[in-house]
């Protein structure tokens, strides 16, 4: 069995993933189940009563919701997610990692756990992208790249080659970054994604 956390958006399209898998003969018969009610930042572990026996993944995009069931739920089973239709040249992905459809992992990089590359987001060769972070669709981290973790790249914006983003820093969507940016930064708009200011974050 395969149990995806969640009931959202994020979760179907995981769900989907997985059935897709299975109609092209790259997976046995698959069963999930979706756990409700996780969708906020508040709820009790304890009530979830996780299977030990199933292979888990989380279906939930907030990064802020993701950790706090990652540290409650234990050492259970995490499984890694590949869509079909996404190309992965690279082998070194962690548990609970899900590429989606059309997305791009280059050659020499490595994904850590739980990490999202979302829909045709890509990571260029030799990047590190540390555990639990979230790529957006259609973001882009080019060469050498090198994330935190619990890091959150937003929709189309470009992290150029070499730069280090650090553990709970913030990309909105559109933004183009060039350089190292400290930890529990948010990089945010401003005059039309020509610039961009740091905005120290609260501690993820």
């Amino acid at each position: 069995m395969i149990v995806v956390w969640g009931d959202g958006g994020h979760a179907r399209v995981i769900r989907q993933a997985y059935g897709e898998m299975s109609l092209l003969g790259q997976a046995g018969a698959m069963w999930w189940t979706v756990t409700g009610h996780i969708q906020t930042r508040e709820f009790d572990l304890d009530s979830l009563c996780p299977d030990v026996n199933a292979m888990n993944i989380l279906g939930i995009g907030d990064i802020k919701v993701r950790q706090k069931l990652i540290n409650g739920l234990g050492n259970l089973r995490w499984g890694t997610c590949i869509h079909p239709k996404s190309h992965l040249l690279s082998q070194r992905i962690g548990p609970g990692t899900f590429v989606a459809v059309g997305a791009v992992v280059g050659v020499n990089s490595t994904l850590g756990s739980h990490v999202i590359v979302n829909t045709c987001a890509s990571v260029d060769h030799d990047c590190v992208v540390g555990d639990n972070c979230h790529i957006a669709p259609g973001a882009r981290l080019l060469g050498g790249v090198r994330l935190g973790d619990r890091v959150f790249i937003g929709a189309n914006a470009v992290i150029c080659p070499g730069s280090t983003i650090g553990d709970g820093c913030k990309v909105d969507a559109g933004m183009v970054v060039n350089g190292d940016i400290i930890p529990n930064t948010r990089i945010k708009n401003n005059r039309m994604n020509q610039t961009y200011d740091g905005e120290q974050l609260e501690s993820r």
